[in-house]
């Protein structure tokens, strides 16, 4: 689990990651970013929350 102090470092490296992919040009993992964009932020607080 991530902590919230690390979350905006994870976001960038997530961010760099989706536009070397999206410059790849890979028509689906263009729309799996899509998707992964659309839920980012429920994505990532999964890793900062804990859900008991």
């Amino acid at each position: 689990m991530i902590g919230s102090e690390q979350i905006a470092q994870v976001k960038q490296e997530l961010k760099d990651y989706c536009k070397r992919e999206e410059e790849a040009g890979i028509p689906e993992i263009i729309q799996v970013l899509q998707s992964f964009n659309n839920w980012q932020t429920e994505i990532l607080n999964r890793f900062v929350f804990v859900i008991v």
